[in-house]
């Protein structure tokens, strides 16, 4: 006959989760959840936010605070959407700034292109009238040595 011992349950072993990001709470947030109810419920009566629940009842602390952290994210994100919004007008400014010069600028390679173009024609034309006029010496000398 076998004596059978009692072992003791072995605890399962959790698998460790996946890596994540944990987002810090912001100092105001941790600084608001040290508040006591009366000092929410002031932080709440400047902010317009109601006090009181859907009966007319009085809210709890988590729940006043629940409403002033949304209100305080919602004017958050206000904030941010503005800021974008500048920052797109700042973007389609420069945006259009750098599409007048690029445009400038390839009016200016044209212009300096034909005035370079206008300046070889010269250059040449200045080249023949010099060989010309070499041309005219030598015969004016060989004429000179005829006579």
């Amino acid at each position: 006959m076998k004596k059978f011992q009692l072992i003791p349950d072995i605890p399962k072993v959790k698998q460790l989760e996946e890596e994540q990001w944990v987002i810090i709470e912001d100092t105001d947030v941790i600084a608001r959840k040290k508040l006591t109810l009366k000092e929410i419920k002031k932080l709440c009566k400047e902010r317009d936010i109601d006090l009181l629940g859907p009966k007319g009842g009085q809210l709890s602390k988590k729940v006043l605070l629940e409403r002033l952290e949304e209100d305080i994210q919602k004017i958050h994100d206000e904030e941010v959407a503005e800021a974008r919004k500048e920052a797109a007008i700042v973007k389609d400014y420069q945006t259009d700034k750098v599409r007048v010069l690029e445009i400038q600028l390839r009016k200016l390679r044209k212009e300096t292109q034909r005035e370079y173009d206008i300046l070889s024609r010269q250059q040449t034309k200045c080249a023949q009238m010099d060989a010309k006029a070499n041309e005219i010496r030598i015969t004016i000398k060989a004429m000179k040595e005829l006579l």
